[in-house]
């Protein structure tokens, strides 16, 4: 007997750059089930797409497949992969599945948010302009000179706008060469070189540039 079924890519702010891909029969009730596990309200887990299809067990094995390499752990089913990688993979179950089709999020993550927001529409490729905001990264965080850990900066918005060590308000560039003619005793011509602030702080041990975005962060 052929069985029709989901498969899913899920997102929580809890754990930045990693999507987990499933499969179920009920959609609505497993993410239910995600979202009552004590879960804070503030971070819920959300649907990033999802693919009705038959034999979706055989579906879900065939995404876990396509993206091995990309796997945290054989015992657990979350990839360390973009939205790109993981939207490539279903759209080859698509691709061969005339019959599937995909569906979509915002109906879902409504009933979970509250907030009934049109869906994304996001161009393989395109990616918003990189802030704090689009990183999941809050204000108020520190953030560690790559050159120098001790030397910190703190978030102010959601934008790219930091408290320095030297006191001032700077964007994140001008923090980044602020820190670095101070670590490394410049003055005169050699200091004030313009620099990647996103290439010279770190959050959680990771640089800025390396860190993966949530994809439904506007939720």
């Amino acid at each position: 007997m052929t069985t029709i079924g989901y498969v899913y890519a899920l997102e929580n702010k809890s754990f930045p750059g990693y999507i987990k891909i499933g499969q179920t029969a009920h959609l609505s009730q497993r993410l239910k089930q995600f979202n009552d596990t004590g879960i804070p309200d503030s971070r819920p887990t959300l649907l990033l797409f999802a693919l009705k299809i038959t034999n979706f067990k055989r579906a879900e094995r065939l995404l876990h497949i396509a993206l091995a390499d990309k796997r945290d752990s054989l015992s657990k089913e979350y990839f360390k992969a973009s939205y790109n990688q993981v939207k490539s993979a279903f759209d080859l179950l698509l691709f061969n599945d005339p019959n599937a089709e995909f569906v979509k999020p915002n109906a879902y993550n409504a009933k979970v948010t509250g907030i009934d927001q049109p869906n994304v529409i996001r161009k393989i490729g395109q990616r918003p302009n990189r802030n704090f905001h689009y990183l999941s990264i809050p204000i108020g965080a520190k953030l560690q000179f790559k050159d120098d850990p001790k030397i910190e900066v703190t978030v102010l918005d959601g934008k790219n706008q930091v408290l320095c060590r030297c006191g001032n308000l700077h964007t994140l560039s001008r923090a980044a060469i602020c820190c670095y003619d101070y670590r490394h005793n410049l003055s005169g011509e050699q200091s004030g070189r313009d620099r990647n602030g996103f290439a010279w702080f770190s959050y959680h041990h990771i640089l800025l540039k390396d860190v993966k975005p949530v994809v439904n962060a506007e939720l």
